[in-house]
């Protein structure tokens, strides 16, 4: 959960897509840090367009797995990550996502240090509910 500034920081999110209506999403992530307020943002094709098929299927697993490159030089703290699902189309968070702050799901937290190690870091899950398929079910 240790960032060094100037290096990106690994995120993974499962989540099942309902009612999409076959629209075009795109993935967001905010980070907030908790002291100054200071804002991070990125945005991106979810699992950075490599499989997810477009329009997503409705009712599967999916995976959004990327890593963030934050500003060069974000300030030092501790940020809370925040991540949803954003139509590429209109502009607007999918509302559909269930233990959320504004549709946004807390996702987990990040350390800005000078002191961590000089490599892309991990980040620490947050312990959530993951529906995952059953039975004879398979992702794709």
């Amino acid at each position: 959960s240790e960032v060094r500034t100037g290096y990106g920081f690994l995120v993974e999110v499962y989540f099942r897509l309902r009612d999409s209506k076959g629209r075009n999403w795109r993935a967001s992530l905010r980070g907030k840090e908790r002291e100054t307020g200071e804002e991070l943002k990125y945005s991106h094709p979810i699992a950075e367009g490599a499989w997810l098929p477009s329009p997503p299927p409705d009712d599967r697993v999916a995976c959004d797995r990327f890593i963030v490159r934050p500003p060069r030089n974000p300030g030092s703290g501790t940020y809370d990550l925040y991540w949803a699902l954003v139509d590429v189309a209109t502009d607007t968070v999918w509302k559909k996502i269930p233990v959320a702050v504004d549709n946004w799901a807390h996702v987990g937290v990040i350390h800005f240090t000078e002191t961590a190690p000089r490599r892309v870091a991990g980040l620490t899950p947050k312990s959530t509910v993951c529906h995952l398929p059953t039975g004879g079910d398979s992702l794709w």
